[in-house]
């Protein structure tokens, strides 16, 4: 039995959140000793398991604040892993990792990098301090392998320090977790299109609106589900009036399990203008969805087209083996319309074409099988 150490600013809204959580859940299920170490452990809202520690280090106010707290931080750390005899402290994000690497002590020390992070154009700063925590750690587990090379080109990490181990998905426990949800009695009458993610920049959910203006100019039965919140709520909602959209686009805010409702919808879409894995592809996949996405730096390709060139970039659209690829999107979001004919594309084609849609079901369920929690887990204790 391990002793591992779980560290993460908190248990709430990001995916790196709920992969400290799942991964939680994962070592204790197979009998692991966990302690999941949060800095700020108010408003939990993903399920974990293990022992947690809340250290009540949570927002900073300023840059003083934020050096004093990451102090703090630090000697809470390096106390709780000697207290703990811990075998292994595993970090999610920046600080974290930051204060991982700083706390020392004699148990391993993992960073985790969970997005593609060039493509965030970091400043010199925050790229040195990257770079120190993965040079530091003894081992920078990525969650994709273009993320590993991203690491590797932008970072200058070396390759022994690097490794991938991609997010698992419970499919049993996605099932059982359902919650009730209470559809209106049209729901399906109609073609039912969901997305999910923050609502920020970086997940491109304007794109997809703009798509389905024409969409639904042609097919009046579709209709849009975007499930999360963020920072862009107000004004994507603002684009969904502007084009007229109000009965066909639907904001349906954060839901802690929203799969149930993902599993009654014919069709999931990304367009994510990065990423580092897209876990909620797996998600949608392990629920049986079809799934198109933007062909974005990292993780949608190896998900989708793990055959092909995990390098290469669709400049069109590929009909891959297990989903439906589709050309990155314009960063602009006031230039938008020539970047859309292939979305809509596929879009029509999995509503039009029924063989098309069932075969994307079938794919979907085998593929999610490829990311089971058992082979997850024996890749993460190999590491460690």
């Amino acid at each position: 039995m391990a002793k591992i150490g779980l560290l993460i600013t908190k248990l709430n809204g990001g995916g790196a959140e709920r992969t400290a959580a799942n991964l939680s859940c994962l070592f204790d299920e197979y009998g692991e000793e966990v302690y999941l170490i949060t800095f700020d452990g108010s408003d939990i809202t993903y399920p974990y398991k293990g022992n947690l520690i809340d250290l009540s280090l949570g927002i900073n106010k300023n840059i003083f604040d934020a050096i004093k707290k990451n102090i703090k931080r630090i000697i809470s750390v390096k106390k709780i892993k000697k207290k703990y005899n811990l075998d292994v402290c595993i970090s999610f994000l920046d600080t974290p990792n930051l204060v991982n690497v700083l706390s020392g002590g004699k148990c391993k020390k993992i960073v985790s990098i969970r997005n593609y992070l060039s493509l965030e154009k970091p400043s010199f700063i925050r790229k040195k301090l990257i770079k120190f925590a993965s040079i530091k750690a003894d081992k920078t587990v990525c969650i994709s392998k273009n993320v590993e090379y991203d690491m590797r080109d932008f970072f200058k990490i070396k390759e022994e320090k690097l490794c991938t181990i991609y997010n698992p998905v419970d499919i049993e426990k996605l099932l059982a977790m359902e919650e009730d949800y209470i559809f209106d009695e049209d729901f399906h009458h109609y073609f039912n299109i969901v997305t999910m993610g923050r609502l920020t920049y970086q997940k491109g959910q304007w794109n997809l609106i703009y798509a389905m203006k024409d969409i639904i100019e042609r097919h009046h039965n579709v209709r849009l589900y975007i499930l999360g919140d963020g920072e862009l709520k107000n004004e994507l909602k603002e684009l969904v009036a502007k084009l007229k959209l109000d009965d066909h686009v639907f904001f349906l805010g954060f839901i802690s399990n929203a799969h149930k409702f993902l599993r009654e919808c014919d069709l999931f879409v990304l367009t994510s203008l990065f990423e580092g894995l897209g876990n909620v592809i797996l998600e949608a996949m392990a629920l049986g969805l079809p799934v198109i996405s933007s062909d974005c730096k990292s993780g949608p390709r190896e998900i989708i087209a793990p055959n092909s060139n995990i390098t290469s970039v669709c400049e069109s659209m590929e009909i891959g083996e297990y989903g439906i690829l589709v050309n990155q999107f314009s960063k602009d979001k006031s230039n938008v319309d020539n970047n859309l004919f292939y979305l809509k594309e596929a879009i029509e084609m999995i509503y039009l074409d029924q063989n098309l849609k069932v075969k994307y079901i079938k794919k979907s369920r085998m593929r999610a099988n490829d990311f089971s929690k058992e082979k997850v887990y024996n890749e993460w204790m190999t590491l460690i």
